[in-house]
């Protein structure tokens, strides 16, 4: 009898353990936080976990004291995935409030700036995918009047754009020789806070972290390519081992923890793709040809954060980084470097003046403006126009051009291909100040006869999928009729400036 009710004990014990469903645990953050992401039931009520139902239940998240020292934080909220909500599957937003039956058309947004506490109710009778991302913003002095309906609000947070929504393939790297042990603890802050930043979902970043070392033993540990996110990162950064010697060896760790790998685990196209390597030391020889090639092949920017303090990497590796200074692409894909600043946000620092600063991300050269007599240098972006090279998300690149001649004259722009995101980003052309033409879409190509000077091409880029860019020609004409007559290619449309397009 006792080994019956020992059996039937341990059975209703196991059925428990395979049927619990449970909310994500309740949040209290502190306002300087600079986001958190909170999702719908699980088996474990964390991520990772498979999702879960029937279930009635409550997340609440609470930010605590002010923002800025300044008034209590209230919160933008972005809905950055959501399936399977119905009448019988439903979300209730206590505080907006605003009940949830169907899910909403791509990334929506919206502000509560009345509250400091959210609380989300599950009503579920089927399991459901729902992600939402919590960025304290200040709260509205209090009135005796009902708050006014929220809005899609813009982004307030440090950056150009809110991170939780950006696309990007992005590798981690950390270099853990015996020497750099010295440096960890700086590289695991500023790792934890890039990481914290961002979504780590199919349609938003992908996460890879790897490790170089004298014996290219670490790699990618037990996680294969794009299967990391915050808590996994904070795992591997908390359990972390050195290994004997001074010199790493980066070739060989690339060559087979990263780029063979990319065939079971390719990059997706149209996505940026970003790779920051954390060191205070040289590596081994690397040869430049074979690397060099892989990097534009996959079209990646690489980034190394120099930890040794006592090195400068201003202008560029130097001699103290002679072997790592081998890998890097070229035009658009040159490598950059960036030193470790004691007592400041590097995290913030790095993202703000790399990730988020597509014109030096990807290299754009300085913008003097050209006299043309003649014809201009051609001009790209990207600066390697290849089928598999595209452009940088957060680009803005002005080119102006001027036209010394006399009145009647007129420069030729030809824009021999364009091919960029539709509607999103943009080549504008302007005429002494004033915009009469703006390009976009896939696959154009146009010239313009334009008179006036100085004349200006704008390129802007925001987040989301990237194309092989444009190239412009600029030539000089006497007059607009034989600009025309000479169109410099059967496949360029001719475009009327003077009607705005």
């Amino acid at each position: 009898m006792k080994l019956l009710f020992a059996f039937l004990f341990a059975l209703s014990i196991l059925g428990y353990v395979e049927s619990a469903c449970l909310c994500y645990a309740n949040q209290t953050y502190p306002s300087t936080i600079a986001g958190i992401t909170i999702s719908s039931p699980t088996e474990t009520g964390a991520f990772g976990s498979p999702p879960c139902a029937p279930i009635q239940c409550t997340t609440v998240v609470t930010f605590t004291g002010n923002l800025n020292n300044s008034l209590p934080a209230g919160a933008q909220i972005s809905i950055v995935s959501c399936s399977n909500l119905s009448t019988v599957n439903t979300i209730e937003l206590v505080e907006k409030p605003q009940t949830f039956s169907s899910c909403p058309s791509g990334v929506y947004k919206f502000n509560i700036d009345y509250s400091s506490t959210f609380t989300f109710k599950y009503n579920l009778a089927t399991p459901i995918s729902f992600t939402a991302v919590l960025q304290p913003i200040l709260r509205v002095p209090a009135t005796t009047v009902a708050p006014p309906a929220p809005t899609t609000p813009m982004y307030a947070g440090p950056f150009p754009s809110d991170p939780a929504i950006s696309t990007i393939d992005l590798v981690i790297g950390l270099d853990t020789n015996n020497a750099n042990q010295q440096f960890y603890t700086n590289s695991k802050e500023v790792i934890t806070n890039i990481v914290k930043y961002f979504t780590y979902l199919p349609n938003f970043v992908r996460l890879s972290f790897m490790t170089f070392d004298p014996f290219a033993a670490g790699g990618t540990g037990k996680y294969p390519l794009w299967s990391h996110n915050m808590t996994t990162v904070t795992n591997n950064l908390n359990d972390m081992p050195f290994y004997p010697g001074n010199t790493s060896k980066y070739s060989l760790a690339l060559d087979t923890y990263f780029f063979t790998k990319l065939g079971d685990f390719p990059l997706r196209q149209n996505i940026e793709r970003v790779f920051i390597i954390f060191t205070g030391t040289d590596g081994d020889f690397v040869s430049q040809s074979d690397v060099q090639a892989d990097i534009n092949q996959y079209d990646i920017k690489f980034i190394f954060v120099n930890l040794n303090t006592a090195v400068s990497t201003t202008s560029g590796p130097g001699t103290y980084y002679q072997n790592l200074a081998l890998i890097t692409g070229t035009g658009s894909n040159k490598a950059h470097w960036y030193d470790y600043q004691t007592n400041q946000n590097n995290a913030e620092n790095i993202l703000s003046s790399l990730y988020f600063n597509g014109n030096v991300l990807c290299n754009v050269p300085a913008s003097p403006v050209v006299p043309v007599t003649t014809t201009a240098p051609p001009y790209s972006v990207p600066l390697n126009p290849s089928s598999n090279i595209n452009y940088c998300n957060y680009m803005n690149d002005v080119r102006t051009y001027a036209n010394p001649g006399p009145t009647g004259s007129v420069l030729q722009v030809y824009f021999s291909s364009y091919d960029l995101s539709n509607e999103k980003d943009v080549i504008r052309i302007g005429v002494n100040g004033t915009e009469v033409s703006v390009l976009t879409g896939q696959y154009g190509s146009a010239f313009y006869c334009i008179p006036g000077s100085p004349i200006t091409v704008t390129f802007q880029s925001k987040n989301g999928l990237i194309y092989n860019g444009y190239q412009v020609n600029v030539k000089y004409f006497a007059d607009g009729p034989t600009c025309k007559t000479n169109k410099p290619s059967q496949r360029a449309a001719f475009i009327d400036h003077t009607k705005r397009h």
